[in-house]
């Protein structure tokens, strides 16, 4: 009878072991989460994001000189840092709030990740994914602090501007990197604005363009404030089919569109009405928060017998900033086929230009065609607009 029961026996005690092991290895290699996760998780690589007590603010004092808005700067990790399955020593920070490990697009607007990961970002930390402006004032920094192998490296977006809000509405916060652990944090230290206030205009997550998976803290709502903390502890047995043990860095980019804010408005509505909108559009910029004086020229400078339509903004002495030039192309001008070949704010932190006017159409560059000469009355510089 002992023999007979022996064979049945071992096969179940086998059968025992063996789901055993691969319930032990599925809770060791997969996470629980879906591949689209709100906050706190988890997703499907296993982060998920708590409150983030006990973390100190860290004031970085490293300046990165990125004074452009809609720009990004690549720096140097000081220690190679795992993010969703993949190991970087590298990453691309953009002006707009935001990390990006394979990707430097310096989009300014934001996306919500509830319905998976935004094209074109990439793998990106999004502490506060917003329009941002750092042309003229605020700075992006960074710090390393600790001692190995338990280093942080902070990145800190500080007093910056939101872009079109006056220069004194500006928020400040961080992400900090963790040597250790690969953990993550973001710090707001003030995130109270009049437009858009506490993220009412950010996205606030995680998320792997390549793996399609992202964790959404929040998109558009009021949802941070000041001195608020979020933490996401890298998974202590993360989903080993995410990613790649290599250490990667091949930036891809996407073209940036171009217009956006009231140039966005006027091609809108050149396209909507034609030239004859600009006398309305001209009176709407003088009541906006920053008021903005306008004037504008239609001249053919490429000589293909359609016009260009010159637009120049400046605002008050302390609104330099908003001083600026756009140029716009028309296939057909009572079509109204118009679009944006060229928009540039003139004013840097070295040089401000607070009166600029066209000062006249003239041939200075020996090409029969049009140039035109426009001067900043302030401080009597002069430029050259050629084709």
């Amino acid at each position: 009878m002992l023999r007979r029961w022996r064979v049945p026996l071992i096969v179940f005690l086998f059968v025992v072991v063996a789901t055993a092991v691969f319930l032990f290895w599925q809770s060791r290699t997969q996470a629980a989460g879906p591949a689209f996760a709100y906050c706190p998780g988890p997703d499907l690589y296993g982060y998920t994001c708590t409150g983030g007590e006990g973390i100190a603010y860290i004031d970085a004092t490293n300046d990165t000189f990125l004074y452009e808005d809609d720009s990004t700067v690549q720096l140097d990790l000081p220690f190679p840092f795992t993010f969703y399955g993949t190991t970087y020593t590298q990453v691309n920070v953009s002006s707009n709030g935001n990390l990006q490990f394979d990707s430097d697009n310096p989009f300014f607007f934001n996306d919500c990740l509830a319905d998976g990961p935004i094209v074109g970002m990439g793998d990106m930390i999004a502490p506060y994914w917003d329009d941002l402006d750092l042309l003229y004032e605020g700075y992006l920094q960074y710090e390393l602090i600790g001692e190995m192998p338990h280093r942080v490296f902070v990145i800190e977006w500080d007093d910056v501007p939101r872009f079109g809000i006056e220069s004194d509405d500006r928020v400040t916060f961080e992400v900090q990197l963790f040597e250790d652990s690969n953990d993550i944090a973001f710090l707001y230290a003030d995130v109270t604005t009049l437009g858009g206030a506490n993220g009412r205009d950010a996205t606030i997550g995680l998320q792997s363009e390549s793996n399609q998976i992202t964790l959404q803290y929040s998109c558009n709502q009021a949802s941070v404030s000041d001195t608020s903390k979020l933490f996401f502890p890298h998974p202590e047995n993360p989903n080993r089919s995410v990613g790649s043990d290599s250490i990667f860095n091949q930036p891809s980019s996407v073209n940036l569109p171009l217009a956006k804010g009231h140039v966005a408005d006027l091609l809108t509505r050149l396209n909507q009405q034609g030239t004859a909108v600009l006398p309305q559009m001209r009176q709407d910029w003088l009541n906006q928060r920053i008021p903005r004086t306008s004037e504008w020229l239609l001249v053919d400078l490429d000589g293909n017998g359609r016009s260009e339509l010159l637009v120049i903004w400046h605002s008050t002495a302390q609104h330099p900033q908003a001083t600026q030039l756009a140029l716009f192309h028309s296939q057909d001008e009572a079509e109204g086929d118009w679009i944006l070949a060229f928009d540039q704010r003139l004013s840097t932190r070295e040089l401000a230009i607070t009166d600029l006017t066209i000062l006249e159409t003239v041939e200075l560059t020996h090409d029969d065609l049009p140039d035109v000469l426009l001067t900043d009355g302030d401080n009597g510089r002069y430029w050259l607009l050629t084709h």
